[in-house]
């Protein structure tokens, strides 16, 4: 329609400001007009990984302990219908989607983790627990920075989301940085 807005990505003939690229995939070049904080040698990353790094189901008592998740083109972390999955210390960042996604899953916890850019949300807990039966999921974010998240969607993708959970808790952290609600419960 004639009142809508629209933006185009990825176009070579519209690089004309600072922070815009051009990726040529069948050359793997990439193309772009830097900020004017770039340093002549410095890193450029460019994430091609389309998949979750850490992606369980049925899986039991795992810690996955100071690793850093960053630069993924899905979400780092996928976890379902396990127990005991623990993420402590870890650092999840620059992903085009969500940090982590928790379904059907008991005593899952992010302990000590910065989640810090992401495109559309930080940590998604779906039917953990069980609140009809007031079954505890156990399941919690405890002690983590999570900002800065929802590059590209930005109404209804919260720091934290538990829906169709009970038992699931939110401890010593800190929210901050998003255009949105920081944390929703459905």
């Amino acid at each position: 329609g004639k009142n809508r807005r629209q933006f185009i990505s990825n176009l070579p003939e519209e690089l004309d400001a600072e922070g815009e690229y051009y990726y040529d995939r069948k050359k793997a070049t990439l193309y772009f007009i830097p900020n004017e904080d770039y340093e002549e040698g410095m890193p450029v990353t460019i994430s091609l990984f389309n998949a979750s790094a850490v992606k369980t189901d049925k899986a039991e008592n795992i810690v996955f302990r100071g690793i850093k998740f960053s630069y993924f083109v899905y979400q780092p972390i996928t976890v379902q219908n396990s127990d005991g999955i623990v993420f402590e210390n870890c650092e999840i960042s620059h992903t085009s989607h969500a940090a982590a996604t928790v379904t059907n899953s008991l005593n899952c916890r992010f302990i000590s983790c910065d989640i810090f850019d992401t495109a559309s949300g930080g940590v998604y807990f779906e039917g953990c627990g069980d609140r009809y039966n007031l079954i505890e999921s156990g399941s919690a974010v405890e002690n983590c920075v999570i900002k800065d998240i929802n590059r590209i969607l930005t109404c209804y993708r919260p720091a934290v989301h538990f829906k169709n959970g009970c038992g699931l808790s939110v401890r010593k952290s800190t929210l901050s940085d998003a255009p949105h609600a920081l944390i929703i419960l459905e």
